[in-house]
């Protein structure tokens, strides 16, 4: 459990004897007619605080869940090089070599082969690293009637996923829910709220365009073919991709992403993620739990599984 970082900051001095000011009213600024206390100031910073603590504890998971990803790598490619009677450079050596006649690879490419090469072993060999996800504390994250959703409404586990329609992680990530949808289709609700960057310029209105879609029913049609068009969001492409999603109406959707009636709606999502700490795309809230960027479909999965009982 993490303690508040006031406490720790509180707790680190020797206590004064019977009668001293207690130390959260000790002052930490002082001018002439005025003071602040260690509370006041902690109190104002405290959702600076929190965050950073949850940036701490995220850091921590991620160190050790790469440590126990590359421990493994190294299991493998020992058995892999034994099996052959080579040590394990000659073993890669002879695994990442061109084609025949082929030129040698850059070192972007080789470090591209031996990464796949080591998917490949963990694939083949069953891996399954399981850090446990670090237990945050959870934020009630409000849901709207009119947000798009996805899986039952009275599924066990609710995700919420803030993301944007130019941001490549968030396209990435879409493609790792579509298959948690598949693993838990009983048991997971998606709830998605837009969070457009200021640096991409076409986010909001691809955003108003998938939310005009939804009026017809067709909001993941519309959803999964703005992220795989992320390149081809003009106005003009926003009326043609819409001929590819099955409109009953198009006049409809046409005057709906002219209305401008979906804007303060979007905007209200960006707000609720401020407030909850959403700093960047994609961010995921699984029962509250915040899980930052993409991250591989096994992390989703066991979180989703312990938020389940399964």
């Amino acid at each position: 459990m993490i303690r508040p970082m006031w406490l720790i900051l509180l707790g680190t001095g020797c206590g004064g004897g019977q009668g001293s000011v207690p130390e959260a009213e000790v002052p930490w600024a002082t001018w002439d007619g005025g003071q602040l206390s260690a509370r006041h100031v902690n109190d104002a910073a405290a959702t600076a605080l929190s965050q950073l603590e949850r940036d701490h504890e995220v850091k921590r998971w991620e160190l050790l869940r790469r440590t126990a990803t590359q421990q493994v790598d190294r299991a493998l490619l020992d058995a892999e090089a034994a099996a052959r009677n080579v040590d394990v450079e000659t073993w890669l050596s002879d695994a990442l070599k061109p084609p025949d006649g082929g030129a040698e690879w850059t070192e972007g490419e080789r470090e591209l082969r031996q990464r796949r090469l080591l998917e490949g072993l963990r694939s083949a060999h069953g891996v399954r690293v399981s850090v446990p996800y670090p237990e945050l504390p959870r934020s009630e994250v409000p849901v709207d009637a009119d947000d798009p959703t996805l899986g039952p409404a009275d599924a066990a586990v609710t995700l919420v996923v803030f993301s944007e329609y130019q941001c490549s992680y968030c396209r990435d990530l879409d493609a790792t829910l579509a298959r948690l949808v598949e693993r838990h289709p009983e048991n997971l609700r998606i709830v998605f709220k837009e969070f457009p960057h200021a640096g991409h310029p076409r986010a909001l209105a691809a955003a108003v365009a998938a939310r005009c879609a939804a009026e017809q029913g067709l909001f993941l049609r519309a959803h999964r073919d703005l992220f795989d068009r992320q390149d081809a969001l003009s106005d003009a492409d926003l009326e043609g991709l819409s001929e590819n999603w099955g409109l009953t109406d198009p006049e409809a959707y046409a005057a709906c992403r002219t209305s401008g009636r979906y804007e303060s709606a979007i905007m209200d999502d960006v707000r609720v993620g401020r407030r909850l700490g959403v700093e960047a795309t994609p961010t995921v809230f699984i029962e509250g739990l915040q899980i930052v960027g993409a991250q591989s479909l096994e992390v989703y999965d066991e979180i989703i599984r312990r938020g389940s009982g399964r």
